[in-house]
């Protein structure tokens, strides 16, 4: 099935799509379909893929996220998205291996991240600690992985404690990505815990990028806010 989910990307890829996506998203390859036109042609297989035996349905899931193209990568997410039920810690345990190989920008990594391992932490709670050895491992993207799956759930004030460890482990890693990602999710911790919040930009300032600190900042009040973006709380 995946020569043909394949085969159907590329009959509707547009050479200018291509082109706009590539210089968006630096560093995927793109076939050059717009999300609209990824997730119809999606639609007009999900009926086999709902067919398939569950292990059949996930490897051709992994299959097509190891593929070198970002709109075969978003296919293989969303048949997880839509079957997240049948998923459980074995299975995000055999992601890993994927990071910095097969998932290296944003995109993939954040879609994977919120549409799937997010929902499967709030099933099976010892996930929280596979997230964390994430955070402490040396693959960029599992690292990013660590934190936005916590991003959706940080307003929930039920992982309080595992993301600020995970954002220890992160905050001296300067790399963007991670920076943003420590970031945006302490911006939705604060909502519910702006104490905490304000307790880990204290400590941790001098780590902080200046982009990741707006993000931590970003939905504070515009006196606080401007009092942390100039170290004066």
């Amino acid at each position: 099935m995946i020569n043909d989910i394949q085969s159907a990307l590329e009959s509707k890829a547009d050479k200018k799509d291509k082109i706009s996506s590539e210089n968006y998203l630096k560093g995927a390859t793109f076939r050059g379909l717009k999300m609209q036109k990824i997730l119809e042609v999606y639609k007009t297989f999900k009926k086999k893929v709902t067919a398939l035996e569950i292990y059949e349905m996930i490897s051709l899931a992994i299959d097509l996220i190891k593929s070198g193209y970002f709109e075969d990568k978003r296919v293989g997410i969303q048949i997880l998205a839509d079957n997240v039920k049948f998923l459980n810690k074995k299975f995000v345990e055999q992601l890993f291996p994927l990071f910095d190989l097969d998932i290296y920008e944003w995109a993939t990594c954040d879609v994977l991240s919120s549409k799937v391992i997010s929902k499967l932490i709030l099933k099976d709670e010892s996930l929280t600690q596979v997230m964390l050895d994430w955070s402490r491992s040396d693959k960029l993207w599992a690292k990013r992985a660590s934190i936005i799956s916590f991003v959706n759930l940080a307003t929930k004030g039920n992982y309080d404690k595992i993301i600020i460890e995970i954002c220890t482990n992160l905050i001296k890693n300067d790399y963007r990505f991670i920076q943003l990602g420590v970031g945006w999710c302490l911006r939705n911790l604060g909502q519910k815990n702006l104490k905490l919040e304000l307790e880990f930009i204290k400590k941790n300032y001098k780590y902080f990028s200046r982009e990741g600190l707006r993000y931590a900042a970003e939905k504070m009040k515009p006196e606080l806010r401007t009092k942390i973006l100039k170290n004066e709380f």
